[in-house]
């Protein structure tokens, strides 16, 4: 089950803006492939800080474009994961279910949330920004560097330019969880904890 919004978030260049897409509106995304059609999630704090929405009177300018300076660090950063990782598209709550207590908005969230688990489930991966407290923070955060260094070997049976190693560990300053569904769409992964020396 399709969200009916995601975000396209442009070439990985940055030559063009993100903006809202709606698959259900064109035609030409059912034709493509398998590949062409992956998304990742975005789950995350909001906060109390007020964050970046989509409602029912910004929803067209969405469409036309979102200037990056104008995202949450969080979103922003996701971003620039999604576009480096090869994947054409995002989906964020704040930015594709409508926001709002107009009649609208209630509509669409009723509908949108309740495809929250199959969103989730279907995504290629949901990036988990499970540390900061709102969506301005950002996904890496400054921390103190553990004592050990994860090593894990991936393997992408379908996309083979993501195949290598992907080492973890106190030399780096921020930490990123991607969960997915590993041995399914995107292939194995294993993992072994070395300490440093």
């Amino acid at each position: 089950m399709l969200p009916s919004r995601f975000v396209d978030v442009g070439p990985a260049d940055g030559s063009r803006h993100p903006y809202l897409y709606m698959p259900s509106k064109d035609s030409d995304y059912r034709n493509l492939s398998a590949d062409s059609r992956r998304y990742i999630g975005l789950s995350y704090c909001w906060g109390s800080d007020p964050t970046l929405t989509t409602t029912a009177s910004s929803l067209e300018t969405r469409k036309k474009g979102i200037h990056m300076m104008d995202l949450p660090q969080t979103i922003y950063d996701a971003v620039v994961i999604t576009r480096r990782l090869g994947i054409g598209y995002l989906w964020v709550d704040a930015l594709c279910i409508l926001q709002g207590t107009d009649d609208l908005a209630i509509t669409d969230w009723k509908r949108e949330s309740s495809k929250m688990a199959d969103i989730y489930g279907n995504a290629f991966l949901t990036i988990a920004a499970a540390a900061p407290r709102s969506g301005r923070e950002g996904i890496y955060f400054s921390r103190k560097p553990p004592n050990w260094q994860v090593a894990m070997k991936f393997s992408a049976k379908i996309n083979p330019p993501l195949n290598g190693p992907a080492y973890v560990g106190s030399k780096l300053h921020s930490v990123l969880a991607l969960m997915s569904p590993c041995g399914i769409a995107a292939g194995h992964c294993r993992s072994a904890y070395f300490p440093l020396a």
